[in-house]
């Protein structure tokens, strides 16, 4: 893609190269990583401008998430913006990417304790339901 390639090369002149990783894009989804909030917030207005020009690449902010941490290793607010509005952070709620639920925290129990909970209210929805238990076991299924 025309796009990514031309960010891609936006982040190489900021310093940032290939075994950084700085940029990965899988169907509609893109991450931008980089070292300081300042490239970081670079990087979005370079990669809107570019978006616009392509008309073929619109970025939101209500599908756009933060992902930052301090120099103690603690997620905080980088305040970034998206279209003159600010891309919510992992701090104020969790992001899901590719499919999978991404918490400040970063690691999998989290996501593990919000899916546990989930099945027990459908487990529970479905209980409740005045069915046969062999229709149950099929909503199970």
């Amino acid at each position: 893609n025309i796009v990514i390639s031309g960010i891609a090369t936006f982040l190489s002149k900021l310093g940032y190269t290939k075994p950084d990783k700085p940029i990965s894009a899988f169907a509609d989804d893109v991450t931008f990583k980089t070292e300081t909030k300042e490239h970081l917030q670079l990087t979005i207005n370079f990669a809107t401008h570019l978006g616009s020009w392509s008309k073929s690449l619109k970025f939101k902010e209500s599908k756009s998430a933060t992902l930052a941490f301090n120099s103690d290793g603690k997620v905080y607010n980088p305040q970034l913006a998206l279209n003159s509005k600010e891309i919510p952070n992992l701090v104020k709620k969790p992001f899901k990417f590719l499919g999978k639920w991404i918490y400040p925290s970063l690691k999998d129990k989290d996501h593990i304790q919000a899916t546990s909970k989930r099945l027990s209210e459908l487990l529970l929805k479905t209980d409740n339901v005045p069915l046969e238990g062999r229709k149950k076991v099929w909503i199970y299924q």
